[in-house]
């Protein structure tokens, strides 16, 4: 491809910049999954970033992966979201895939040939796993599955999906991550879920009825559902690096108007308002960016600065695109203008798992009130 011997980083550039960014629009006023796109990140290998190159994959670490996403974000949210998600399938693979597993999936994820994804939620157990009700029966030496999940992003276009399951009936906090895959009998997606924003990403419900996966697609082992949610908070892989790039696409929009109309530029206002958007996405960015590097490093502290950083990108995103459709006036507020679809994109992320609110509760936790140091 023309894209060869490139940088990672600059063969993202110039994925958004000639293939990405052009198709965003398209995507977000029709709600189509962006197969241009995730073409063209198969073909360029960037889906297997974390992927050792024992296994074909690029070798590459969760530094790397969080400037590629938040790339690939500034130019369309919803492939930075479907992106960002098979990486976190990908890892999850890493850290808890058998050999058999990691054998023979990776590969085919670094060619592209696999793209993963994640379904944990269901309608009544979102952030509140506890009224999870899709069940894994275990039976000699097959799981058999029974429920319906919700939102999952990717639903109907990925080709494997790990979803979070009830492994034992009488025990609704013993849950288990189970590999399925998309031509599995038993296993059927809804209809296009219609979102205000991360219109491409084919976000669908699933439906197992009797859905029969073999032994030896259970992922971790038995009731190690929470143990790989918590190595999920873990690897700085989360929906908070979408949100930074939604924060400096919005910021280029700002950028653009004010070239065309400089004399907004000469009210105090404008400026303090700009002034205040750069020192709030240059903060999400350092906090990502500490989380990431905490990441690498496999420091305890790491999961604590993932929560913080989610919690700031989604915030500041809602803000920074909230100000720039203000300062675009009456043609930012058109329904697919460029602002007005990072506007949408934006209030998505506070809601992606996990939830801003259950992301607090988490940092909260990690307070001693009762006396004695604050960690933070």
């Amino acid at each position: 491809m023309k894209y060869k011997n490139k940088s990672y980083i600059s063969l993202a550039y110039d994925l958004v910049r000639d293939i990405i960014s052009k198709e965003a629009c398209y995507i977000d006023k029709y709600g189509v999954f962006p197969n241009k796109s995730m073409d063209c990140l198969r073909e360029s290998g960037l889906l297997g970033i974390l992927i050792p190159e024992e296994f074909g994959g690029l070798g590459g670490d969760i530094l790397e992966f969080t400037k590629i996403t938040e790339i690939i974000s500034r130019g369309c949210s919803s492939t930075g979201t479907l992106y960002m998600f098979h990486n976190q399938v990908v890892q999850r693979i890493l850290d808890f895939g058998t050999d058999n597993q990691k054998h023979i999936l990776l590969p085919k994820m670094a060619k592209g040939l696999i793209l993963g994804a994640s379904s944990w939620s269901e309608l009544l157990a979102g952030a509140d796993k506890k009224n999870l009700k899709t069940t894994a029966r275990l039976y000699n030496d097959q799981i058999i599955l029974n429920g319906n999940k919700a939102y999952c992003t990717g639903a109907g276009e990925a080709d494997i999906y790990t979803i979070l399951v009830r492994s034992n009936e009488d025990k609704p906090n013993e849950q288990s991550f189970v590999i399925v895959e998309k031509d599995r009998n038993g296993i059927t997606f809804g209809e296009s879920w219609d979102g205000m924003g991360l219109r491409g990403t084919s976000t669908k419900e699933i439906f197992c009825k009797e859905c029969i996966v073999p032994f030896k697609n259970l992922l971790g082992g038995l009731g190690k559902g929470k143990e790989i949610m918590k190595r999920n908070r873990q690897t700085a892989i989360h929906p908070g690096i979408v949100g930074l790039g939604i924060c400096k696409s919005a910021l280029d929009v700002a950028r653009k108007l004010l070239i065309k109309k400089p004399n907004i530029w000469e009210y105090q206002n404008t400026r303090f308002v700009i002034s205040n958007l750069v020192i709030l996405t240059n903060s999400v960015e350092a906090l990502i960016y500490r989380a990431a590097d905490l990441a690498n490093k496999n420091s305890p502290e790491a999961e604590f600065v993932v929560l913080e950083a989610k919690v700031i990108s989604a915030e500041v995103a809602e803000k920074v695109t909230n100000e720039v459709l203000q300062l675009s006036g009456a043609k930012g507020y058109s329904q697919f203008s460029k602002i007005s679809r990072l506007y949408r994109d934006a209030k998505a992320i506070g809601l992606m798992g996990p939830t801003t609110e259950l992301c607090k509760e988490f940092i909260a936790g990690r307070w001693n009130i009762k006396g004695g140091d604050l960690l933070c």
